[in-house]
């Protein structure tokens, strides 16, 4: 009953407001991070000072890149974190930096063979204190079996400790929100997480609604719809 009455809350609060496109300055980061290649997610640290993103890499996967921003602002040239992109099948995403070494991304990896990661469908959790990350699935049972689903993106929101994803069960992606079954757990790859529960319309338009992401207060949801 306590998560079933904070998502009734929480949904009210963010269906109150009426949708908007953002009107603030918009800026480029510079040629540091942008260039002909696409740049994807960008995720900053606990403390803002390095941003994450994934760029197409030469093998057409997707590799996690990353940039520090100095005392005047300024971004150093990205370059690969090679602790959370291994070489795999798939892409790879940091959908949330959550402390100094530890991350949320996408896909669930297996022990190497012959120097390759085989990576399924889901969430892990990165840890990146040695060379070589290690990798802890998260236990959604629910999302990880969808045969004819399609996972998009994740988003963490740490004062609340939900877990907002991005999904398409049919043929558009919708919003779905994670609350969590032991919320006073200090670590994050211990938490276990009720079954992945729909937002309703209008949070849901009908067409893709992707990259959730919610502001520290919980008052203000922002996504992308198509």
């Amino acid at each position: 009953m306590r998560y079933s009455l904070f998502i009734f809350f929480f949904i009210w609060i963010v269906a109150d407001a009426s949708a908007q496109e953002f009107e603030g300055l918009r800026e480029n980061l510079g040629v540091a991070l942008n260039d002909a290649q696409d740049q994807l997610l960008p995720v900053f640290s606990q403390h803002g000072d390095t941003l994450f993103f994934s760029e197409d890499a030469p093998d057409g996967q997707y590799r996690i890149m990353f940039s520090v921003r100095d005392a005047n602002n300024v971004w150093s040239p990205k370059r690969q974190y090679a602790p959370l992109s291994p070489m795999s099948d798939g892409s790879q995403y940091v959908f949330a930096a959550l402390t100094k070494n530890q991350y949320l991304v996408n896909g669930i990896f297996s022990a190497p063979v012959n120097g390759r990661y085989p990576q399924n469908k889901g969430l892990s959790w990165g840890n990146s204190t040695k060379q070589a990350a290690e990798w802890k699935a998260l236990p959604l049972d629910w999302f990880n079996t969808q045969v004819h689903g399609r996972f998009a993106n994740a988003f963490i929101h740490q004062p609340s400790k939900t877990l907002w994803l991005s999904f398409s069960e049919r043929n558009n992606r919708d919003i779905y929100i994670c609350l969590p079954e032991n919320p006073t757990e200090a670590d994050w790859s211990k938490i276990r997480w009720s079954s992945p529960m729909r937002l309703p319309e209008p949070l849901n338009s009908g067409n893709d609604d992707t990259t959730p992401f919610v502001s520290e207060d919980g008052r203000s949801l922002y996504l992308a719809i198509n």
